[in-house]
């Protein structure tokens, strides 16, 4: 998933991966990661990629 906001917001959208995995009856099978796809420092606000591991 990728959230384009600010970091504050990001358990949010963790919530909304989790959803969806259990919608889909996928189970996670490790630990998240996140890819900062932009600088926070250099555009309006940051973006950034969740990923889980899924089987």
């Amino acid at each position: 998933m990728v959230h384009a906001g600010p970091y504050s917001e990001l358990a949010g959208a963790y919530g909304r991966v989790m959803e969806f995995v259990k919608a889909e009856g996928l189970r996670i099978v490790g630990p998240p990661r996140k890819r900062y796809l932009s600088d926070p420092q250099a555009v309006p606000g940051p973006t950034t990629e969740i990923q889980f591991p899924v089987a």
